[in-house]
């Protein structure tokens, strides 16, 4: 779970049993009041307890076990607001609702000449689809007496069949001259069908499916703004928070004859849910539960997980059923009186009956019914969902929601040949899932057998896919063999004459298609990628390419963004790849940075003081930023991000911290008085960006991205040593509860360490001399501290037993004194300094002289420690002798 809020709502279904309370207390206990008012006090207290926060609710478990304390404060019990914001919010979407949706009701119930084979007139099924009593009017809840029955009746069914139909005739045969009548009786949409109010909405609330959270659902009319139900999903329904998808993928396919086999089942759950989570997607599909559908929502249901988003709990898979509303099994039970159903205990079913309707499936989580007029027809979505999937994806100066969308086909029937070719006359991408059968296979047969024609047009766009001929006559066979046996022998002609014109039409947009065979080790996701790679491989706008790439860093994919975007012929403007590379690190997308900074990317003109600025307060607003929250507060008694702030935050980690801002940018006012527009000029610069990268990187504990930023800055080894000193120093400030975390920090801390150890013996094996004078330099770039400083300042001890530094520490205890016995010696014969005896480095000097000698020597710690023992000695020898003379003087023998 991500994202817990203090007060946050208890959701879904964490209420507390209903108790009774004392209007004194606020807790348990007798009352002698009546049982009305007691009853609107206990629905109070209920309202509250329903509506307690986190925080709240944990209190009120402490509360309650104070004796007179009671479960909720008085305060709230006794508050005169009984409209919480949740009643508001609901209001307004009851609002919008009514006034932007409509439903379809048929109004004149003619029986359907072609469908008069039934044993009862009850089972007679009007134009519309419908039988009688599931009209609007008789399919009412609601008990209904004889008169009003009546009235309904005579409203719906017309003069001349009321004498044969009506209801005391339910149950009898139809009439013999029924056909004959109809023919008198005129039926057409334009009469029949009534557009009312919207009242079908609300949450659902799948009873066989405990562990899911409320659907949301609403019923529209196939003409209703697709505009507005977009409104619906994003103002009222909350589908962009937390974040805004970066993909919609849009699955058909076969319904009741879809099968996948385990391996095929694996493929596509792994690949589809892989390529939801990655991209946040948004998956669309007719929501019944039957055949690709369910396949999906069984995808979703293995990989569905919540998150907690301010007051609310929210999925983190967002599944979408865009189905025909007459095509809903006991779609009644999902209607209102008229304000939504909050929520509709609802009951699916796995049994699927040829012919009727088909149940939903528990595990979308919306769902949007469109209503065409049409009972048991389950074409009446496929227009409005092709305007859903146009719109979500057209861009936004558009008027879209500039979200790529994906249209992916697993076997299926006519239709899905038919929704292929509306998304690609859109440029809609589609990927084939070949070896699932039918509609799949067709389309990759015609792919694999189709070459392009191209014509005088310089893009690939405009090319004709033209199937050979010899391979024809092979895929009529195909598509009779997929759906011949449905159709009547006078059809098959015209309907192989159709499907192949469609088959065509889709091929004539080939370079839209990727065909994704099931039966091999492959991944969808990356053919999903891939696809939405390729179908904007011919547009050379910034804008696209910037989708382009920013779908690749989504999915940290930079080998096929270095395949598909960054070619040779490309050249991207000065500045225009400043959000991406923002957003890679942001993401610890190392690779996507390597690669961005090869395309004439400079990191020090790209971090600014204000790109800084912006990564750290983007970074503190993370909830994966929680540890250093805590260490800001413990060492800084601050949590907001300021160049004061984080200068203080180092010191305390480091000792001394400087933050290196170009100097190029200080302006000379006059002499000696210089200003430095640090804080005010937001284009400021930095002399070793990389190191900011990398304190940034060390402080949010994103070790791919410091290694990277320590990789690509200068001073690699008093680097290491530094950022090892400030893991150390963070490990030291995190309490001992929090083992797992502090076991990280030193994990890396010790990475480090190893790190620089590792390349400096590297160095000391090619030149001793200079891997010395590495670890005794003053770093520029560290305030002029030398590795060695900071690593004995963090206890480095894996450093320091380095070959080199233990050389370095050795030459610094001598000064330039080769020979450590004549030390000794020399401190008891001064005079030898005027002698060759004691051998002295000159320093840079031809020859050392005398004058230097005696300085370097009695200046040497060596030296100094030579004569501090030896006084030492003395003093000990002579106190002891003393000690023992005195002894023997006091007490005589």
């Amino acid at each position: 779970m991500a994202g817990v809020g203090m007060d946050t709502k208890i959701y879904p279904s964490e209420k507390y049993d209903r108790v009774r309370f004392s209007s004194d207390q606020g807790g348990a206990g007798p009352s002698a009041m009546n049982l009305k008012e007691r009853k609107i006090q206990q629905d109070r207290f209920y309202e509250v307890q329903s509506a307690l926060t986190l925080e709240e609710a944990r209190y009120s478990e402490m509360r309650k076990k104070i004796p007179g304390l009671g479960r909720i404060p008085k305060d709230r019990i006794n508050t005169q607001s009984q409209d919480s914001e949740f009643q508001k919010r609901k209001q307004e979407h009851v609002v919008f609702v009514k006034q932007n949706f409509r439903q379809i009701e048929c109004s004149k119930f003619v029986p359907d000449p072609k469908k008069l084979g039934v044993k009862k007139i009850r089972d007679l099924k009007c134009h519309c689809g419908e039988i009688l009593t599931e009209h609007a009017g008789l399919s009412s809840a609601q008990p209904m007496n004889n008169v009003q029955r009546d009235i309904v009746e005579a409203y719906l069914i017309p003069e001349k069949l009321r004498s044969h139909i009506n209801r005391e005739t339910l149950f009898k045969a139809p009439p013999e001259n029924l056909a004959s009548l109809l023919h008198s009786v005129p039926w057409s949409k334009e009469d029949a069908f009534r557009e009312n109010i919207c009242t079908t909405f609300g949450k659902i609330s799948f009873v066989n499916n405990d562990n899911s959270k409320p659907a949301k659902y609403v019923r529209l009319s196939h003409n209703d703004s697709v505009d507005r139900c977009l409104e619906l999903m994003e103002k009222h329904w909350k589908i962009m928070e937390p974040k805004r998808p970066s993909l919609c993928i849009s699955v058909i396919g076969g319904a009741k004859s879809f099968k996948l086999d385990n391996k095929m089942r694996e493929t596509f759950n792994t690949g589809l849910i892989k390529a939801a989570k990655t991209t946040n997607a948004w998956l669309i599909t007719t929501g019944s539960n039957v055949g690709v559908m369910k396949a999906v929502g069984n995808a979703v249901s293995e990989g569905q997980s919540f998150l907690w988003d301010d007051d609310r709990i929210t999925h983190t898979l967002r599944l979408i059923g865009i189905g025909p509303w007459g095509y809903v099994k006991d779609r009644k039970y999902l209607e209102s009186d008229g304000d939504g159903c909050f929520p509709v205990h609802f009951k699916t079913s796995n049994i699927i009956q040829h012919g009727k309707p088909v149940p939903l499936n528990p595990n979308h989580t919306h769902f949007v019914f469109v209503d065409d007029g049409y009972r048991n027809n389950y074409k009446g979505a496929s227009e409005f969902r092709a305007s859903f999937e146009q719109k979500v994806s057209k861009p936004t100066e558009a008027g879209g929601l500039g979200i790529p969308v994906v249209l992916v086909i697993l076997e299926g029937g006519t239709d899905a040949i038919s929704d292929a070719m509306v998304s690609l006359n859109h440029h809609i991408p589609v990927v084939v899932c070949s070896g699932t059968g039918r509609a799949a296979d067709i389309l990759a047969y015609a792919y694999s057998h189709t070459r392009s024609k191209h014509h005088d047009s310089k893009t690939p766009r405009n090319r004709k896919g033209e199937l050979k001929p010899k391979h024809e006559d092979k895929l009529i066979e195909k598509i009779f063999d997929a759906y011949g046996e449905r159709w009547k022998e006078k059809e098959i002609e015209e309907n192989i004459r159709l499907h192949l014109t469609n088959v065509k039409k889709c091929m004539e947009h080939r370079d839209l298609i990727n065909i994704f065979p099931m039966n091999k080790h492959e991944d969808l996701d990356i053919a999903i990628l891939t696809a939405l790679l390729n179908s904007k491989a011919g547009e050379t706008s910034d804008e696209i390419r910037q989708n382009q790439l920013k779908l690749a860093l989504t999915w940290d994919r930079a080998d096929i963004a270095q395949e598909e975007i960054f070619r040779e012929d490309v050249l991207w403007p000065t500045g225009s790849l400043d959000d991406v590379l923002m957003e890679a690190i942001m993401e610890e997308r190392v690779e996507f940075v390597a690669l961005i900074l090869t395309q004439n990317v400079v990191m020090k003109e790209f971090l600014t003081t204000q790109k800084l600025q912006d990564l750290y307060d983007k970074s503190l607003s993370r909830m994966d930023s929680h540890h250093l929250k805590k260490l800001m507060r413990r060492t800084i008694n601050s949590e907001e991000f300021s160049y004061d702030n984080l200068a203080r935050l180092m010191e305390s980690l480091m000792d001394k911290y400087d933050h290196d801002f170009d100097e190029s940018s200080i302006v000379d006012t006059g002499p000696g008085k210089k200003f430095s527009p640090v804080l005010t000029n937001a284009q400021q610069h930095f002399k070793f960006p990389f190191k900011q990268l990398m304190i940034w990187s060390i402080l949010m504990l994103r070790q791919k991205m410091a290694m990277f930023a320590w990789q690509m800055g200068s001073e690699p080894v008093t680097s290491a040593v530094a950022a090892s000193r400030i893991y150390g120093s963070m490990a030291e400030h995190i309490h001992r509860n929090e083992s797992a975390l502090k076991e990280k920090v030193l994990a890396y801390k010790d990475e480090f360490e190893h790190l620089a150890r590792s390349v400096l013996d590297e160095c000391h094996i090619k030149h001793q001399e200079k891997a010395m004078m590495l670890a005794e330099r003053k770093s520029p770039s560290w305030s002029s501290m030398t590795s060695l400083q900071i690593a004995a300042s963090a206890g480095n001890r894996v450093y320091l037993s380095s070959v080199a530094c233990r050389n370095s520490i050795d030459a610094t205890w001598r000064r330039g004194i080769y020979s450590r016995w004549k030390v000794l010696v020399t401190v008891f014969l001064p005079f030898l300094l005027f002698t060759p005896f004691l051998e002295v480095n000159a320093m840079g000097e031809k020859k050392a002289k005398t004058f230097q000698k005696i300085l370097t020597f009695y200046t040497a710690p060596i030296t100094k420690f030579t004569h501090h023992s030896i006084l030492y000695m003395f003093f000990v020898t002579r106190f002891t002798v003393l000690c023992v003379l005195y002894r023997s003087y006091t007490c005589p023998l």
